[in-house]
C-alpha cells in the first residue's frame, strides 16, 4: 500500500491546476511539442525580467484562468450555510424567550407601558 491507502501509484483523482509558468525550459518544451524543434539561446535574467514585464493579463483571463470557480462555489457555500444556521439559532432561541422567559423578554424588548413606569411617566 502506497500514500493514501491506494495500491496503485496512478490511482489519484485529484484535479490539478494547470497555471502557466514564466520559465525558459517551459517555453522549450512547448516548442519541442509543436513539432519545431527551434534551437534557441539561454535566456538571461535580464530578458527573463523583461519578458515577466511585459506579459499582459486581462481582466477575462484573470477571471477565467486564475481564480478557483469550485473553491469560490465551496466558500459562498459555507458561508451561506453559516449565516443560515447562525439564524435560525437566533429565532430558535428568541422563541424559547418569548415562551418561557417573559421577564427576560420584557428586558430585551420592553413595552411601552413598562418603558413609561420605568421612566415615571403617565
Amino acid at each position: 500500500m502506497n500514500k493514501m491507502g491506494s495500491d496503485d501509484d496512478n490511482s489519484c483523482d485529484v484535479k490539478q491546476r494547470m497555471a502557466p509558468k514564466l520559465t525558459q525550459e517551459k517555453a522549450e518544451k512547448r516548442s519541442e511539442k509543436n513539432g519545431r524543434s527551434v534551437e534557441k539561446k539561454q535566456e538571461t535574467p535580464e530578458e527573463r525580467i523583461e519578458r515577466i514585464n511585459n506579459t499582459k493579463i486581462t481582466v477575462s483571463d484573470f477571471f477565467v484562468k486564475c481564480i478557483d470557480h469550485d473553491m469560490l462555489k465551496l466558500f459562498f457555500t459555507a458561508m451561506f450555510m453559516f449565516f443560515f444556521t447562525v439564524g435560525m439559532l437566533t429565532i430558535c432561541y428568541l422563541i424559547f424567550v418569548f415562551c418561557f422567559k417573559e421577564q427576560m423578554w420584557n428586558t430585551y424588548f420592553p413595552s411601552e407601558r413598562i418603558h413609561r413606569n420605568a421612566h415615571g411617566e403617565l
